[in-house]
């Protein structure tokens, strides 16, 4: 939800610049940006803000100076209206930001493109990429350009020196894999450069990441954020995160998710996160969060809270989120994203199908009489659902399985059937649960138990 590193302060100064603050009310505005990277403010010799020196040496002692501004990119649109509640969900590539260990369970490629409003007239755009590897888990990657703006440069006295305009770029590259059953460990590392008037400064940073599903839809996450090179002698300022989250299947059709986190940086200070998200027919979604930072922020007006809605449409979702920052004014995110679907396994069951069909005709010695023919149709339900999904009605199908199984529930063929139909409308949990009950009822099927076991870890994720 809030800027980082230089970012922060170039926000800051821009904002000082605009509404002609004093030295006082900026520093509470840079208290707003966390006390643990204010030193940075004695490094940027280029912008001569001297003013702030004195409040800087009385508040900040033995901190780590965050020297890049890309060091945490945020993610897309749905993890910040989540209150970057992420750590613990890491769900999607977006994990690659919060918790790279979470891009172990990417199930299809995918392409994204995040625009972010920042305050003063700032704004970033980042495009990220997310790719499934097989038994090498996942890989993602994420390229992101900040524009500044027109900033005013002014020398130790204040007198105006001209303006500058300043953009930076970085690029992350980040992997994650399932090391044992239910535990995932990812990497990330970032290559930044951004502009400070004249002159260039690059850094390389890295990630690590955990997490753990002691059960189907319980994450537990943590992970280390920004440890790399340092930058003009200013060392990167880590963070430590950790969270967890909990999805609830309300019904075939809906789900809640809820999310708790915190973050803290050594030598500085925490917060804690919390998000909400509701999805209603796999399409629609409404999502609620908040940051709560262990400390005064001294803004004014509605902070921490964050809210944002998405849809998905086949393949392409859109997502937005809104952050207030009280007084100072609000973020607005939004995010488009494609997927490409990837083939599916199927499990296919052969059921010999048999349609009695009897002919009567009228005796020899009665030609003259018109012909009957009687057609006997097979009351097997088995045979009806086959005849259903051939046509496509596979819900009817469903029904027709149901109805059955509730007269002979020991039918495995009748429960290998249903299984099929909810897995191929992508009713995952009823899949899941159909699968197993043909295994209790056909114990020594184990190519169909092996198979279940993979398709359990490929849901892990949803």
């Amino acid at each position: 939800m809030k800027p980082s590193g230089l970012s922060k302060l170039k926000t800051c100064f821009a904002l000082l610049n605009r509404f002609k603050t004093s030295p006082a009310v900026g520093f509470c505005l840079l208290s707003w940006f966390d006390f643990f990277d204010f030193s940075l403010c004695l490094r940027v010799s280029s912008l001569t803000f001297l003013f702030f020196t004195n409040s800087f040496a009385q508040t900040v002692t033995g901190t780590a100076s965050l020297a890049a501004p890309l060091e945490n990119l945020e993610g897309s649109a749905r993890d910040l209206a989540l209150g970057s509640a992420f750590v613990g969900i890491a769900d999607d590539t977006s994990a690659l930001f919060f918790n790279p260990a979470g891009l172990s369970g990417l199930k299809s490629p995918d392409v994204a493109l995040h625009h972010n409003s920042y305050l003063a007239g700032t704004f970033q755009e980042t495009l990220t990429a997310g790719f499934p590897a097989g038994s090498l888990g996942g890989l993602a990657f994420a390229l992101d350009y900040v524009g500044w703006g027109s900033l005013d440069l002014r020398d130790a006295y204040g007198a105006s020196e001209g303006s500058f305009n300043d953009s930076d770029v970085g690029f992350t590259a980040g992997w994650g894999m399932k090391w044992v059953p239910g535990f995932s460990v990812g990497l990330a590392v970032r290559g930044l450069q951004q502009k400070v008037v004249n002159d260039l400064y690059s850094s390389l940073a890295g990630d690590a990441g955990f997490l753990w599903l002691p059960q189907k839809n319980l994450r537990l996450g943590v992970s280390y954020l920004n440890f790399g090179t340092p930058v003009a002698g200013s060392a990167l300022a880590g963070e430590l995160n950790g969270g967890g989250s909990l999805l609830f299947d309300l019904n075939p059709h809906s789900t809640l998710l809820a999310a708790l986190a915190g973050s803290w940086t050594p030598g500085g200070v925490g917060s804690a996160q919390a998000g909400l998200e509701g999805v209603l027919e796999r399409k629609w979604a409404l999502r609620l969060g908040y940051q709560l930072p262990f400390y005064d922020n001294q803004v004014q007006g509605l902070t921490g809270f964050t809210a944002g809605a998405g849809i998905k449409i086949s393949s392409l979702s859109l997502d937005y989120a809104y952050l207030p920052f009280g007084s100072l004014g609000a973020s607005n995110r939004i995010s488009l994203a494609y997927q490409f679907d990837l083939p599916k396994e199927v499990v296919k069951v052969s059921v010999p199908v048999q349609v009695p069909v009897t002919v009567v005709q009228p005796a020899p010695e009665t030609p003259s009489k018109d012909v009957e023919v009687h057609f006997k149709i097979s009351t097997d339900p088995l045979a009806q659902g086959q005849e259903l999904e051939k046509e496509g009605k596979l819900k009817e199908a469903i029904g027709i399985y149901v109805e059955a199984i509730k007269a002979d529930p020991t039918n495995d063929l009748l429960w290998q059937a249903l299984a099929n139909d909810y897995y191929h409308l992508d009713q995952k949990v009823y899949a899941i649960r159909c699968f197993e009950k043909v295994l209790k009822l056909k114990p020594d099927n184990q190519a169909l138990r092996d198979w279940l076991e993979k398709y359990k870890g490929s849901t892990d994720s949803n």
